[in-house]
């Protein structure tokens, strides 16, 4: 995470625009983990590429304030949106 701010301090940076966050997995969990993502677009393709790392293990997305907005499936890939409540 950003050194920026301390996870659970009271001033956390406040964005009026678009923000991407460049990372893996664990990355993603961690701004999940404290709130801090909005909207999160899944691609979902079936193809095999190993055991990678699992986003969803060990966090409660409802406890946390997020909820499915949107499915589409597409030939390729099924895009889910994810936002926070």
């Amino acid at each position: 995470m950003d050194s920026s701010f301390t996870a659970g301090s009271s001033t956390r940076p406040r964005f009026d625009k678009d923000v991407r966050i460049g990372g893996g997995v664990d990355t993603i969990r961690q701004y999940v983990r404290e709130r801090l993502v909005d909207e999160l677009h899944l691609a979902i393709s079936p193809t095999l590429l190993g055991r990678g790392e699992p986003l969803f293990h060990d966090l409660d997305w409802r406890a946390l304030g997020y909820r499915t907005a949107k499915t589409v499936p597409g030939e390729n890939a099924t895009h889910v949106l994810i936002e926070k409540t």
